[in-house]
């Protein structure tokens, strides 16, 4: 089956200081050297305190994040996202309160700089699922830029590897197993690697017929899919007229230098026997040694998407709606420095560009509400809305303070 996008708009785009940049500094064989009595427990760490059968676990969906309540060695519930691209982690305030003591030192992006790996094992536990004797990494949380006062946690892929998860973002929620499900609707099938030392799960990809590709599915991620600059810095695979350059930087990972971000239409891109033709791929400089790519939240929602790690299989479930573009947002993205919630990335062509928004201009507020009382997670809000009935902003600009309505392009 082939599924043809049509235009991929612009502004669904969202800054992500992620928990991905210090995973990947696991992957150093030096480092794991280094640590390799401590960290070798955790990776053998863990073990279902029963067999689970088919387990239905409730999530709430705060953007792209998918919260879970947790308990950890039967502590009150906890927030926890689910992130196939993270380390199971906990924050060190409430592993303060759980009375865990930090091990050995782990470089971290976070706050203080550092993380550390419990020296004791816990027991996790979410619905009826019970997993034992599990060593999580403890790190200041959240993270710098996220703005999520209530995340209290990270269920990673260490701690998935012992299930067969299937993700419906339209069910509200997750489906844990042992066994693969059986399956009457269409669905596609695709081999699953899972990159040591953490068991993160990878897939490959091929971009217009020709360009192979090792991609991780990021549950993390807000974007649809994300290569590095390189692909499309040095590879010769888009047409030039299809390849748009930004005003400043969309997508932002840690010990990234590049200020700027692509994207481009694939004619079409294959992950195993599906095909979807016309797609637009994000392109941004990437964290971790790897020459990876990540697939998140706007393409993962058309689907049900299985991960089977312990077979290690990917299978992806359409839709009855098939593939559909998203809506126009307002093209831009912007952050909080220094107390001013400040513009960051422009796509041209886009709402905000159409309204002569410019990178550093300053925000002063949307809809009505001043900047200064806006979370990170209502400004992503509302500059990733469709625009149905206009968006308002007051600026600080240059030329002096001004209001503008973004609107959809006629």
């Amino acid at each position: 089956m082939i599924y043809t996008s049509s235009r991929w708009l612009d502004g669904k785009l969202k800054m992500k200081k992620v928990f991905l940049g210090w995973l990947f500094i696991f992957a150093s064989l030096a480092y794991l050297y280094s640590q390799a009595p401590t960290l070798a427990d955790k990776l053998k760490s863990g073990r279902l305190a029963a067999d689970i059968g088919i387990q239905k676990v409730p999530f709430s969906l705060s953007g792209h994040k998918i919260y879970i309540r947790v308990r950890i060695d039967e502590s009150r519930e906890l927030n926890f996202v689910l992130d196939t691209a993270a380390v199971t982690a906990v924050d060190r305030k409430i592993a303060g309160e759980l009375g865990l003591e930090e091990g050995a030192s782990l470089p971290s992006i976070t706050k203080s700089g550092k993380a550390s790996i419990s020296k004791r094992p816990v027991t996790f536990r979410w619905g009826c699922i019970k997993v034992e004797n599990f060593i999580p990494i403890i790190a200041d949380l959240p993270l710098k830029g996220e703005g999520d006062p209530d995340l209290e946690g990270f269920i990673g892929a260490d701690l998935l590897r012992f299930f067969c998860v299937s993700l419906d973002y339209d069910a509200g929620e997750i489906v844990f197993s042992t066994t693969t499900p059986q399956l009457d609707a269409p669905h596609y099938r695709i081999s699953m690697r899972k990159q040591i030392p953490m068991g993160f799960p990878f897939v490959d990809a091929l971009i217009n017929e020709e360009k192979k590709i090792s991609a991780m599915i990021d549950t993390g991620s807000p974007f649809s899919v994300v290569c590095p600059l390189s692909l499309i810095e040095k590879e010769k695979i888009f047409a030039e007229a299809s390849v748009v350059k930004s005003r400043g930087n969309f997508m932002g990972w840690p010990g990234a230098t590049a200020d700027y971000n692509y994207r481009a239409r694939a004619e079409t891109i294959r992950l195993g026997n599906l095909k979807i033709s016309g797609l637009t791929l994000y392109f941004a400089e990437l964290p971790g040694p790897f020459s990876l790519s990540l697939i998140g939240y706007e393409f993962l929602r058309h689907f049900v998407t299985i991960m089977d790690f312990p077979r290690s299989e990917l299978i992806w479930v359409p839709k009855t709606s098939g593939y559909s573009e998203s809506t126009e947002s307002s093209g831009m993205t912007a952050r909080i420095k220094n107390g001013r919630l400040i513009v960051l990335g422009i796509w041209p062509g886009s709402a905000a560009d159409r309204s002569g928004v410019q990178v550093g201009d300053e925000i002063l507020g949307i809809k009505g509400r001043k900047a200064g009382a806006l979370s990170t997670r209502e400004i992503d809000s509302f500059l990733s809305s469709d625009l149905a009935d206009g968006l308002e902003v007051s600026l600080a600009t240059s030329s002096g303070v001004k209001k503008i309505i973004l609107q959809k392009q006629k």
